[in-house]
């Protein structure tokens, strides 16, 4: 482990241990003061504290205890740059209500200049020692920004919220030059050494907190100064990866290299895709592309995350505009293809003009106020506690039915959920089952957050009334095998 300096004159070296017991380290420095070797005894995980998280197949993420993790994510970019009455909400908003729904929040190291977000943060809130906007010493990190932000970290995992920390991303337009530390796009070659000297601490600061996953950037591609010669913009297709990205590799390099924990790693991307099929990066973050997820999860053998597909809102601009319905669907949607899917919500206070008044919970966070957030609360706590082993699930066209287009999860002969894109009636064959049980089809309507049982004892050629149930909406179909009652 990499140690830091944590202002004050003191230093430290963090560490997560996988096992309990004593164990034996040695701290060397060229201070001699520092230099140290001790014994340290180790207990196991307290009750209602997690594991880390990992990808562990295709399409599962376990904790290091072998127990499934289905991560139904959120994103709230800057909520780490407001002020203490903000990141109290946040956090209140992540306990209790709708917002229970999140097990994972993704959020940056640096501060936000993008719409919607223009004005400074507070004070003391700015990774490095310096002046705003631009009169930064990017050797001198500053700790007391450093403290609060892995606080936010270590509350997060007393509630149980990964959560995934971006380390680079391309909203600062040279407004602070954290993005391009190295110089700008033009220059022949971009100077690596802040960048990795910023890693290193990073991940020697939080790497050793047990709910952090690592996303490298967010949309890596719109980065130019670290993107040089890449396409603007590709298809899914042989052109749809990135056939070199060598600053982002040297970036990567380093980041497998001191991350003694291995935590969970991404890069997301905005049009160009990279290549994920390099063994440091552990799942695909993806925007976009989601009619393409089934080649995308064949080709790398990861799981896909749809960390971003649109936010619930009421913004001009389309990325910020879904309906709560749709913003919801997205979920379903993600499931049937085998992948997990992410929320933010950009809903406008009208009666404010200031961006610092105005805020959204996209890049702020506060709290909800959209109508997707509970409904996708319900869609969790019935992945996590109705659906059997989910990552098991086999993926199929629905083609039990005739007359809707949908995609199939099902789970041998015992159990099928159908989700479905189309309103209609569809007809449904059913599938043949041991002596002793019968079929029960029940109809999810996620909107209404209802169950309703539709055949107890169904036969072949029962007619299915699909988006019914007064709300003019697409649903979902659950089939279950039921053991027949024995005197």
């Amino acid at each position: 482990m990499r140690g830091f300096y944590d202002g004050d004159g003191e230093f430290a070296v963090r560490f997560s241990p996988n096992l309990a017991g004593c164990w034996t380290y040695q701290i060397s420095s060229p201070l001699s003061e520092l230099r140290r070797e001790s014994l340290m005894r180790v207990l196991p995980v307290a009750d209602g504290q997690h594991s880390p998280v990992k990808a562990t197949g295709p399409r599962r993420f376990s904790y290091a205890n072998g127990s499934d993790f289905y991560p139904v994510g959120t994103t709230a970019y800057a909520w780490a740059h407001q002020g203490a009455a903000m990141r109290e909400a946040t956090l209140r908003t992540l306990q209790q209500g709708p917002g229970r729904a999140f097990n994972k929040i993704r959020f940056s190291v640096f501060p936000k200049w993008y719409s919607y977000n223009h004005e400074e943060p507070p004070s003391q809130l700015y990774p490095y020692e310096g002046r705003p906007p631009s009169g930064w010493d990017f050797r001198q990190f500053d700790p007391t920004f450093w403290r609060q932000f892995e606080t936010l970290i270590g509350e997060l995992r007393g509630i149980g919220v990964i959560a995934d920390v971006i380390l680079f991303h391309p909203y600062d337009h040279g407004h602070w030059n954290f993005d391009c530390m190295g110089g700008d796009a033009s220059g022949a070659e971009y100077n690596l050494s802040n960048d990795i000297h910023y890693l290193r601490y990073a991940i020697a600061r939080l790497g050793s907190y047990s709910n952090v996953w690592w996303s490298m950037a967010n949309e890596w591609d719109f980065i130019r100064c670290k993107s040089q010669g890449l396409p603007t913009e590709t298809a899914w297709g042989k052109d749809a990866q990135a056939a070199s990205a060598p600053t982002w590799d040297a970036l990567f390099a380093v980041l497998d290299e001191e991350d003694a924990h291995q935590r969970e790693t991404s890069i997301h991307n905005a049009k160009v895709l990279y290549n994920h099929s390099k063994p440091f990066i552990d799942h695909v973050s993806l925007q976009g592309l989601q009619r393409a997820t089934l080649a995308i999860a064949e080709r790398y053998g990861k799981p896909v995350i749809w960390d971003e597909v649109g936010y619930e809102g009421d913004l001009p601009e389309q990325w910020g505009a879904l309906t709560g319905v749709t913003a919801a669907d997205r979920f379903w949607w993600a499931a049937s293809l085998g992948a997990y899917a992410g929320h933010s919500e950009c809903i406008l206070q009208t009666s404010v003009s200031s961006d610092e008044q105005r805020w959204l919970w996209w890049s702020r966070g506060g709290s909800l106020q959209g109508s997707s957030a509970l409904r996708i609360l319900w869609f969790r706590e019935y992945f996590t506690h109705q659906v059997p082993t989910p990552h098991r699930l086999q993926l199929e066209d629905a083609n039990h039915f005739t007359g809707c287009a949908g995609r199939a999860l099902v789970a041998n002969a015992s159990f099928a959920l159908f989700h479905f894109r189309e309103r209609g009636m569809c007809t449904l064959s059913l599938p043949q089952l041991p002596q002793g049980y019968t079929l029960r089809v029940t109809l999810l309507h996620w909107w209404t957050m209802t169950r309703t049982i539709l055949f107890e004892n169904a036969s072949n050629g029962v007619m299915i009334p699909v988006g019914q149930f007064g709300h003019r909406l697409p649903c979902n179909i659950e089939l279950q095998s039921v053991q027949t009652m024995q005197q």
